[in-house]
């Protein structure tokens, strides 16, 4: 079995004169561009990156943190409302008035289509009253 060495050449003495000369890695990166490895060796390391050692000691800050993620405010929430039912005097949730009224007083038949939905300054029981009248033509 062979033996194999893996040497890293300084990339600025190989790119000067195209001279091996034993290098340690290094790896960079600037500004969120991708890992980079450079190749240096001691001469070359103390030349170049040095001095960016130096200033970053001397001038340099720890990178600001992101603020962490606001939780998502869940939605408003109300206890519906006991309501009676003019029609029948059922009481029940002003959540389930729509469907009650369709389903028991107001269906005409079965491709009726159900009732849009409800104005913000009318009450459901009103609302669904006055679908099953305008309907119907009485509750």
């Amino acid at each position: 079995m062979k033996e194999v060495e893996i040497h890293a050449w300084c990339d600025q003495c190989y790119a000067d004169a195209e001279v091996k000369s034993e290098a340690v890695t290094h790896q960079v990166r600037i500004d969120g561009d991708p890992m980079m490895e450079l190749e240096l060796c001691d001469l070359h390391d103390k030349e170049l990156l040095e001095p960016l050692r130096r200033l970053i000691a001397e001038r340099g800050s720890p990178p600001a943190r992101k603020p962490a993620p606001q939780p998502k405010t869940p939605a408003k929430t109300r206890t519906p409302a006991v309501c009676p039912i003019p029609t029948c005097r059922a009481q029940m949730l002003d959540t389930s008035i729509v469907n009650h009224i369709y389903q028991v007083h107001g269906r005409l038949g079965p491709d009726d289509p159900r009732p849009k939905g409800r104005p913000e300054n009318i009450t459901p029981v009103q609302w669904a009253v006055d679908w099953v009248t305008q309907q119907n033509g009485a509750v």
